[in-house]
């Protein structure tokens, strides 16, 4: 057994006690749906008019639009039958608030536009009817309609009706798309649309003969991105992709200079202050649609738009994220995915405070009720945390959080949601372990594959599963895992260990290959070259669970003997082959990954020690292990 398994058995009995955090999900946002037949319909609400895109039949990868959060912005809408009588009627999110978190500088100072659209995503009664959306104002009460079948914001648009459904089932294509070009492609790709994230990146500004601008530069973003810490540990549950859509004009709109090229979103910077804040400010129904169906096709969580301007600029919501060509891109996108993908908070005090918003995995406004209570490395007696001899590693309740000087709290002294130039917190990188366990279980329990457009794999000639060992979790020192073009069927199919190299092609896919392939060199760049060209060279043994935690050991045949139906309870039946499940599978499997700082690690594995592992462990396990094998276990 190796030493590995005994510290997990004894990190194991260490964690039986602590408290579990449970996350919530936001309810769906109607009430009051009626009759037996429903139907999802996804709505955008633009500057000028509320378009019906599509209506469709539900199924498990429907997520209708969020509730509010109280006193949150909020939407009023109500669907009415042909008599004028409500036969639904639901609140959602008002989320066309943007923000941008840093100046040019990098430094943080938050400021705040209205991006004047969004999307709407709602579960009605298949017997269709006329919406209704109304603006919910601060303090409540009946609001300002924003106009029936067409919606209006501003001037009065076409209304459009919501058309039936019968029965709930089929689809009807309502909108129709702007002029996209060709199907999302995949531009890091880590393992097929079950990955458990997804980013798409998408241009505003280019024009057809400036796609090959956009794909460099998408590419190298999105290398970019998993160059920080967090993203680095987590990249092969990420993908990311590019949906090329084509503008008339290229570059951003300019107030300044009163200059507003014709583009697909009509990305533009802010008046004044605002200027900074760019953002898709005239985006209409039909492009909409477009990027709708891409983000579809990916299963993207999050947009990202490219403008291109390489001026300093760029707004987002939770959802999507708006930025210029400038060399700070990838530190600011790799903070507001940070919100987007994971549901963080902004650590810095600088903006208006509001002790009314809720709490995030990494901000709180309550000391007695932190998110983060059992990662503390300190005493609660002892928070708020204050001294500023504090070491940088200490989890604690540090004052200054989520725009508020005082009265509320972040865990570390500094972190990536707070500076641009420092790295994720700990607890941090522990929310987006997390976030990627809870994805992965959810897409593992649907039974509708999720893929909708063929993925090309950017390096990688098509493959749609990325290694899971040997190269991609470790090759020998200055060595790079590179794609090889030759299949073995292992589990890192197609992709070796190589010395570094460089060709004479620099390529973003094998489409710039012709006949060859895309595989990485050195110095992150990749370049054309034959399959088999540049020699393999051997990978350092890499154990998966049952090689580096549960091996054939004088501890393993000890649970296996005396404790296999508690140690099986825990772990599943085939726990000592290295197959982990039950409630404690997902944890043991995180800390049997653990490398250099495990006591570290252990903490980032914590949200996994769920209140259902903790019970399984204190109900007949720890006492057996404890007995029965704690000579050879501990």
């Amino acid at each position: 057994m190796s030493n590995r398994w005994r510290v997990v058995i004894a990190a194991l009995a260490l964690l039986v006690g602590l408290a579990t955090t449970l996350a919530s999900c936001a309810g769906a946002g109607d009430d009051g749906a009626v009759g037996d037949a429903q139907m999802a319909v996804e709505v955008f609400l633009g500057r000028d008019e509320l378009a019906v895109l599509d209506v469709e039949e539900i199924d498990d990868e429907w997520a209708p639009s969020a509730e509010p959060w109280d006193g949150g912005p909020a939407l009023a809408w109500e669907l009415r039958d042909g008599s004028g009588s409500v036969v639904a009627s639901g609140r959602v999110a008002d989320d066309r608030a943007i923000h941008s978190d840093f100046d040019a500088s990098g430094q943080a100072a938050p400021l705040q536009d209205n991006g004047g659209w969004m999307f709407i995503d709602l579960t009605l009664p298949a017997s269709g009817g006329t919406l209704t959306v109304t603006e919910v104002p601060a303090g409540g009460g009946a609001g300002t309609s924003k106009g029936s079948q067409g919606a209006p914001q501003g001037p009065p648009a076409k209304e459009v009706a919501v058309p039936d459904l019968p029965g709930g089932k089929g689809k009807k294509e309502v909108t129709k798309s702007g002029a996209a070009i060709g199907d999302p492609v995949k531009i890091i790709d880590n393992g097929g649309c079950r990955t458990p994230l997804n980013i798409l990146i998408v241009p505003d500004g280019f024009k057809p003969d400036q796609m090959k601008k956009f794909h460099t530069r998408a590419a190298r973003v999105a290398k970019a991105l998993f160059e920080f810490e967090g993203y680095k540990q987590h990249a092969g549950a990420i993908n990311v992709w590019r949906q090329d859509i084509a503008s008339k004009q290229s570059g951003a709109g300019d107030p300044k200079t009163g200059r507003f090229p014709n583009t697909a979103f009509g990305s533009s910077y802010g008046e004044g202050d605002l200027r900074r804040c760019l953002y898709p400010r005239d985006i209409k129904a039909r492009t909409a649609k477009t990027l709708k169906n891409a983000k579809k096709a990916s299963r993207a969580d999050v947009v990202a738009i490219l403008v291109n301007s390489t001026e300093y600029g760029g707004c987002a919501t939770d959802g999507l994220i708006a930025q210029s060509l400038n060399e700070q891109v990838t530190a600011v996108l790799a903070h507001e995915l940070g919100h987007g993908l994971f549901g963080l908070g902004d650590e810095y005090p600088d903006g208006e405070c509001d002790h009314g918003r809720p709490d995030t995995p990494n901000t709180s406004h309550h000391l007695d009720d932190l998110p983060w209570a059992r990662m503390l490395t300190v005493p609660e007696s002892s928070l708020p945390t204050t001294s500023t001899k504090t070491p940088d590693k200490t989890i604690g309740a540090f004052v200054g959080a989520d725009y508020c000087t005082k009265g509320a709290y972040r865990p570390q002294r500094d972190c990536l949601m707070r500076t641009l130039d420092e790295p994720f917190c700990r607890v941090c990188r522990a929310q987006f372990r997390k976030t990627v366990d809870q994805r992965a279980k959810a897409l593992a329990k649907k039974k509708k594959n999720p893929c909708s457009v063929k993925p090309e794999s950017l390096p990688g000639g098509g493959s749609t599963t990325m290694p899971t060992a040997g190269c991609f979790d470790g090759c020998p020192e200055g060595a790079v895992c590179s794609y090889d073009g030759v299949s073995d069927g292992g589990p890192d199919d197609g992709y070796c260990c190589k010395a570094p190299w460089t060709g004479t092609v620099a390529c973003t896919s094998d489409a710039d290959c012709g006949d060859g392939v895309c595989a990485e060199g050195g110095d992150g760049e990749s370049w054309c070259t034959e399959p088999g060209a540049q020699a393999c060279i051997d990978a350092p043994p890499v154990g998966q669970p049952n090689e580096t935690c549960l091996g054939t050991s004088a501890c393993t045949e000890c649970l296996a003997a005396s404790c296999n139906d508690t140690t099986s309870a825990c772990l599943g039946p085939d726990w000592h082959e290295g197959q982990l499940g039950g409630p404690c599978g997902a944890f043991v499997a995180c800390y049997c990954q653990c490398t250099g700082d495990q006591a570290e690690c252990a903490l980032e594995c914590a949200p996994l020690n769920t209140g259902a592992c903790q019970a399984c462990m204190g109900n007949g396990y720890g006492e057996c292990a404890a007995s029965a094998c704690a000579d050879v276990c501990n």
